[in-house]
C-alpha cells in the first residue's frame, strides 16, 4: 500500500469538487429542499392572523354632564362608568347603534374606580390603591349599591391599570399593570382572604406609551383579558393555560388621530365595544359589527 501522501497525489483523497459537481448538487439540494418550503410555506399561510375589523360610532347620547372612561359587558349590554363621580350607564346595543341608556349611580363606594368586571352575579370594582369592591345583582331604583370587598384583599400597591373578576368556581382573578411594566401581570386569588399570586405574564402588543398605561377588562367569567392600548387597537387573549400571545380584534386609530382611547370590552357574539374622548369632547362609544 502506498503512503497517504503518495495516495492523495494519485487523487485518492481531499479531491476538490469541479464546477459541474457543485452544480449537480446544488440541483439535487433544490429538489429535495422544495417541498419542504412549499409546506412550510403553507403552514404559514394558514396561521395569518385575519385582519381585525373596524370599529363604527355607536352615535350614544349620553347623559347630561356625564363623561365616562370606564366600559364592563354582561352578555348583550354595555355598562358605562365614571370612574370618579361613580356615575354609570346601561346601554343595549343593536347593530352599530344603542337601543336605550338607563343610568344610575353607585353607592357606598370611597375611591376612583380603576377597573370593572360585570357578571351574572353582579359588579366588581377595582379602586385605585387595589381595594376590591362588589356590587351585588342589579341597579334599583337608579342605584346600585356597592361594599368592600370582605373576602378579596387589595391588589398589589404600584398600579398603573387593574381589572378583576370572578370565574366559573367564584374564585377572584386580577391582571394588572405595575408602574413603569410594559407587560399584563395575572394574579389568582386560591382562597379566600388569601394573598395575591402570580399566575402568568401577558405580553402587550404594539407600541410602548409613557403616559397612557394599556387598559384591561375582563369578560364574563374571567374567560377571556381584553387589552386595549394607547393607538386605539383592542387586543383579546384567553385567560387559561397555553393561551397564546394576545389577538388583535379591534384596529389601531388612524395616524395623526388625536383620540384619547379608554377602557373596551366584548359583548354579544365576541363584538367590541371601546370608548374614546376627542379634545374635550363628551365621549364617544365606537362599536363593531
Amino acid at each position: 500500500k502506498g503512503s497517504r501522501q503518495e495516495t492523495c497525489h494519485a487523487g485518492g483523497c481531499d479531491r476538490r469538487l469541479s464546477s459541474s459537481d457543485v452544480s449537480s448538487t446544488a440541483q439535487q439540494l433544490i429538489a429535495t429542499l422544495a417541498p419542504l418550503m412549499q409546506a412550510f410555506d403553507a403552514q404559514s399561510e394558514r396561521h395569518v392572523e385575519p385582519i381585525a375589523p373596524k370599529l363604527k360610532s355607536a352615535q350614544v347620547s349620553w347623559p347630561a354632564s356625564f363623561s365616562p372612561s370606564l366600559l364592563a359587558s354582561g352578555g348583550d349590554e354595555v355598562l358605562a362608568l365614571d370612574r370618579v363621580t361613580g356615575r354609570g350607564a346601561l346601554l343595549r346595543l343593536v347593530g352599530a347603534a344603542h337601543a336605550g341608556v338607563s343610568e344610575f349611580v353607585l353607592k357606598g363606594l370611597e375611591g376612583k374606580i380603576i377597573g370593572a368586571a360585570w357578571d351574572n352575579t353582579g359588579l366588581v370594582l377595582t379602586l385605585a390603591g387595589g381595594a376590591i369592591a362588589e356590587c351585588a345583582g342589579l341597579p334599583a331604583d337608579g342605584a346600585w349599591s356597592c361594599i368592600r370587598s370582605a373576602v378579596a384583599p387589595a391588589l398589589p400597591s404600584g398600579l398603573a391599570s387593574a381589572v378583576v373578576g370572578r370565574d366559573a368556581t367564584g374564585k377572584f382573578r386580577a391582571a394588572v399593570v405595575y408602574d413603569g411594566d410594559d407587560s399584563v401581570t395575572l394574579l389568582d386569588l386560591l382562597s379566600e382572604a388569601a394573598a395575591w399570586l402570580p399566575a402568568g405574564e401577558v405580553h402587550v402588543p404594539g407600541a410602548k406609551s409613557p403616559t397612557h398605561a394599556p387598559q384591561l377588562s375582563l369578560t364574563g367569567l374571567a374567560k377571556e383579558l381584553l387589552i386595549a392600548t394607547a393607538d386605539g387597537a383592542v387586543h383579546r387573549r384567553p385567560l387559561v393555560l397555553g393561551g397564546g400571545d394576545p389577538k388583535k380584534v379591534a384596529l389601531a386609530a388612524p395616524a395623526g388621530s388625536a383620540k384619547k382611547w379608554f377602557t373596551a370590552c366584548s359583548f354579544g357574539a365576541d363584538r367590541v365595544a371601546h370608548l374614546a374622548s376627542h379634545h374635550g369632547a363628551a365621549p364617544e362609544l365606537f362599536v363593531s359589527a
